[in-house]
């Protein structure tokens, strides 16, 4: 296994299926856009998580299933469909705010 790096300002998925292997670290310095017919996936099934670091807000639209690590210094707004069986969400920011249009159900949720 090795350890894969992705570095973005903004992040904005309108359709693909972008997915995170374990051991992979993403680090988006800006916001996430998850569109409607898009799926992000932060796997976590295997012995190291991967991780999905967000400076700013994410707004799914679509899927994202995390059964790894999202660090998020924003907003969290779900108006679709989020799901983990095993995912930590850590929100990490100052006054953050958790929304959208649709429940967001976490299996660990850590507040800093």
């Amino acid at each position: 296994m090795f350890n894969q790096q992705l570095h973005a300002q903004v992040l904005q998925n309108n359709g693909g299926f972008i997915t995170a292997e374990p051991g992979a670290f993403i680090t988006v310095n800006g916001s996430v856009e998850n569109e409607s017919n898009g799926i992000i996936n932060v796997d976590g099934s295997w012995a190291s998580a991967a991780e999905l670091y967000v400076t700013e807000n994410i707004t799914n639209n679509g899927l994202i299933e995390a059964d790894g690590n999202i660090r998020l210094l924003g907003n969290w707004f779900n108006n679709n469909n989020f799901s983990t069986n095993s995912g930590t969400v850590f929100l990490e920011g100052a006054n953050q705010l958790i929304g959208g249009t649709s429940e967001s159900h976490f299996f660990n949720l850590i507040i800093y």
